[in-house]
């Protein structure tokens, strides 16, 4: 079997083709194999982020996908609940001003309530009439819960005609009003409209769930995965194609890495192709919806198992051994070939002239 390099352990008699050949391989160095998993990681970044960039900037000059950005972004603005910053960037309403340093506690709460109205007045419009009235007993309700106060008083109160106010107890009296204006404003109008309205701008207004459904799809299906999968083909299957002795990837090229099957031979089209296959749906694509979890499985298992490989040369039983000091063998015709003596002398068939 296969032990680490520092206890000059070596493959030696193995059974090949019913028939005993000694082959020597070495364990690669473990930094060696971390540096050369990195390696191919940056490598696979880059790519990612440029087929990343492409596919936006083609999605962006779609017609089709222009005219569905267009639509959201007017919903949007209408809507009142985004607004455009100085870069022409839409932003939502309250992270704009919550990124204004110029707006005082006062402003805040002012460009929040109009942002509210503006909702109310578009949404009258668009939503059929028992979503309008349910937003509105929403915003009424949320205005008079009990958990809303200030000072052990409720920031809303219903005046003498039944309109739901501003306390005005807490307003009067007061010497400074900025602290009681960031709690109308974070507390009151900042939330409802994170927490509340912007729910019914995708759930009530038209159009607006399968326009952001449509921007979902193209990105995730479109853009990222399709730009994850070409990164992984190029990183770790093509240049085991060109690179077929060892089956190395270009961070293992560099270090002189190679792979071996359980016949230590290097492993056929298939076999690599398999191995692919489990890396690619296990560990590549697993990893980007589980915050790279398999990946740092299969490198724990590199670094700790007995057989000190990743996941997919685990089922596989392939090991990774060192290309600079001993060859790789494609094949048993290569092994005997280079285990023939040619040192011998090969036989005189020269008779001898009798006249």
């Amino acid at each position: 079997m296969l032990e680490e390099d520092v206890r000059n352990e070596i493959y030696t008699d193995k059974e090949i083709s019913s028939k005993q050949r000694e082959i020597r391989y070495f364990r690669p160095k473990f930094y060696h194999r971390v540096f050369a998993n990195f390696i191919d990681i940056f490598i696979f970044a880059i790519i990612f982020i440029g087929l990343f960039s492409l596919s936006r900037l083609i999605a962006s000059n779609v017609p089709e996908y222009q005219a569905r950005v267009n639509e959201l972004e007017t919903i949007r603005i209408e809507s009142g609940l985004y607004v455009r910053n100085d870069k022409n960037e839409l932003k939502d309403i309250v992270s704009y001003i919550n990124n204004d340093n110029s707006n005082t506690a006062g402003s805040r709460v002012k460009k929040a309530k109009r942002a509210i109205e503006t909702f109310f007045t578009y949404s009258e419009t668009k939503m059929t009439s028992e979503d309008y009235q349910i937003v509105l007993k929403d915003y009424d309700d949320f205005r008079l819960d009990e958990k809303l106060t200030y000072d052990n008083k409720p920031l809303f109160v219903k005046d003498e005609s039944d309109e739901i106010i501003e306390n005005p107890e807490l307003v009067e009296g007061a010497s400074n009003l900025s602290p009681i204006f960031q709690q109308y404003y974070k507390l009151a109008y900042a939330k409802f409209i994170d927490d509340h309205l912007q729910g019914y701008l995708v759930t009530s207004i038209p159009h607006y769930y399968d326009l952001t459904k449509y921007m979902f799809n193209v990105l995730v299906f479109g853009e990222v995965l399709v730009s994850y999968a070409v990164s992984g083909i190029l990183v770790y299957f093509v240049p085991t194609l060109i690179f077929s002795r060892g089956r190395k990837t270009l961070g293992k090229a560099l270090y002189q890495i190679g792979t071996v099957d359980q016949n230590l031979l290097s492993p056929s089209f298939l076999r690599n192709l398999a191995r692919f296959s489990i890396l690619y749906f296990a560990e590549l694509l697993l990893s980007l919806a589980t915050f790279g979890i398999p990946y740092i499985i299969s490198f724990t298992m590199m670094a700790f198992s007995k057989s000190k490989t990743g996941f997919p040369d685990f089922m596989l039983k392939n090991n990774e051994v060192d290309g600079s000091r001993t060859k790789i063998y494609k094949s048993v015709i290569e092994i005997d070939l280079d285990k023939a003596d040619t040192t011998k002398k090969g036989v005189n068939f020269k008779t001898r002239n009798f006249d």
